[in-house]
């Protein structure tokens, strides 16, 4: 997993130099509170996330692995970029995983963060290409996991984004 924020500035030539631009950003910290009988509980909300996969197999799959992540909550699914553009208005999710290799994924990572600024997003690729984390970074993307990630890794790169 590799959060971009860093790389991108890096790329640019543009790091602020102050250090708030690096590799190891610390997870967000998160909390919600519920109501119980009258009593509220105060605990960690968990981290909603959309899968935009043009691959089922990899969208269903990763879809499923994540589920089982007690701090991560699967709101939606799609299969192309179209289709993803429309959900993600309505949804809203605070991370958005897109497939590099899906159609017009450059094209979806800058439409998400100009639409909804306050989503994360996390490129997914199958194999780690150096120009491909470029040019997401340079479209707006916050990480880059590869198809080679754990389900331990992505999560983590999730809370990190």
């Amino acid at each position: 997993m590799v959060v971009l924020r860093a790389l991108a500035a890096d790329s640019n030539g543009s790091s602020s130099g102050d250090g708030s631009a690096r590799i190891g950003i610390a997870s967000q910290v998160r909390s919600a509170t519920a109501e119980k009988n009258g009593a509220h509980i105060v605990g960690p909300a968990p981290i909603t996330v959309f899968v935009a996969v043009c691959v089922r197999l990899y969208r269903e799959g990763l879809a499923a692995a994540l589920s089982a992540q007690t701090r991560l909550r699967i709101m939606g699914m799609a299969s192309n970029s179209a289709e993803a553009s429309v959900e993600l208005r309505r949804l809203r999710p605070d991370v958005v995983i897109v497939d590099v290799g899906g159609d017009n994924a450059l094209g979806l990572i800058r439409l998400i963060r100009e639409e909804s600024p306050a989503s994360r997003i996390l490129a997914f690729a199958v194999r780690e290409d150096i120009s491909a984390i470029l040019e997401c970074a340079n479209a707006g993307a916050d990480g880059f996991a590869t198809a080679n990630s754990s389900v331990t890794d992505v999560a983590e790169a999730i809370e990190r984004v």
